[in-house]
């Protein structure tokens, strides 16, 4: 069976582009596939749309050729722009074709690209929506013809070989592309109210930073704050390192495709508690009780308070874990594209 793989791919790291590459490398085990990194990098002007236009006219060329299959890792903003023509002629060429959905930003409310996608799809399309609320929300604005299929992100990360030690609330972290849009600026905050009432607090935290300012920020605490680290960008285990250290996720998002990020199943399979605001499909991954319904500081604050008072840290962990384990769905990944 020959599969055509569109979406991107690392670099740079973000989650769309994490669980299309093990996805892909899942599938890749036992059927041959060629992969189209439609990933444009680094924003910088002009030479950035040349490149989007490039790499979606070659993954349409490759379409025409008839693969048996051809996999789309949906964008979530004006990249479906580009995508509508890959889905379109997938349909003209009658190819089953496999949408993975990876944003919240058009199910907050109804966009026209992704309309024109669902309209335009074959019927014999897949789509893949990351929870129950992004497909109930997706079906119940696009009406699409086309399958529904459910698959969690959890489905892409793996438990940790060695068990969590103990924990006493006051190591925090924070993963991401660190930027305002991410949280670091409020988690920052957190951290410097916390301070007022605990000085041991610490917080570290693991990202590219491609902001100038914020940037400048956390390199004055990195270097001048013992209880401050920045550790930069890290791999899955470097990553995972950190969490082994970690009491508390802090992930006060605001980011507009914010859907089911890969960093919080991380962080729960690791055993790290995670409070988080409510954006996307958030609510659906960890307890209430961690969930912030806004990002304001003094509701993190509170919050923080609240659940660490009242819990203690063992009972917390564990019920990170159950979380990530309530979130796993048990079938063959690569059944949902040769299948």
């Amino acid at each position: 069976m020959k599969i055509v793989w569109i979406g991107p791919l690392p670099p740079p790291v973000h989650g769309a582009s994490v669980v299309t590459r093990r996805f892909l490398e899942t599938v890749g085990k036992d059927h041959a596939v060629t992969a189209i990194d439609i990933g444009p990098g680094l924003r910088s002007g002009i030479t950035y749309h040349f490149r989007r236009i490039w790499k979606h006219l070659l993954a349409c060329l490759t379409v025409c050729r008839k693969p048996d299959r051809v996999y789309v890792s949906l964008s979530g903003g004006m990249g479906l722009w580009y995508e509508i023509p890959i889905v379109l002629l997938s349909r003209l060429v009658g190819v089953k074709l496999i949408l993975h959905h990876h944003s919240y930003a058009y199910l907050n409310k109804r966009r026209l690209a992704m309309s024109i996608v669902s309209k335009v799809c074959p019927q014999n399309a897949r789509h893949l929506l990351l929870t129950s609320s992004m497909a109930d929300s997706f079906r119940s604005i696009y009406k699409p013809l086309s399958e529904i299929v459910v698959l969690s992100n959890a489905n892409f990360v793996e438990q940790p070989a060695q068990a969590r030690g103990g924990g006493d609330h006051r190591n925090l972290v924070h993963v991401s592309n660190l930027s305002e849009g991410k949280g670091t600026v409020r988690v920052i905050e957190v951290w410097q109210a916390l301070r007022l009432r605990h000085p041991d607090v610490r917080l570290s935290l693991v990202g590219p930073c491609e902001d100038r300012e914020l940037r400048s920020i956390i390199q004055e605490y990195d270097r001048t704050i013992p209880e401050f680290s920045w550790l930069g960008p890290q791999d899955s285990n470097g990553v995972q390192a950190v969490l082994q250290e970690s009491s508390w996720f802090l992930f006060p998002t605001s980011y507009a495709n914010e859907a089911a990020p890969m960093v919080l199943f991380e962080a729960l399979a690791a055993g790290v508690p995670v409070l988080a605001s409510a954006r996307g499909a958030i609510s659906e991954i960890i307890p209430q009780r961690w969930l912030v319904n806004s990002v304001a500081l003094e509701d993190f604050v509170d919050r923080y308070e609240l659940v660490t008072n009242s819990d203690d840290w063992t009972s917390s962990s564990e019920q990170a874990f159950k979380a990530f384990e309530e979130c796993q769905m048990r079938f063959n990944l690569a059944d949902l594209v040769v299948g």
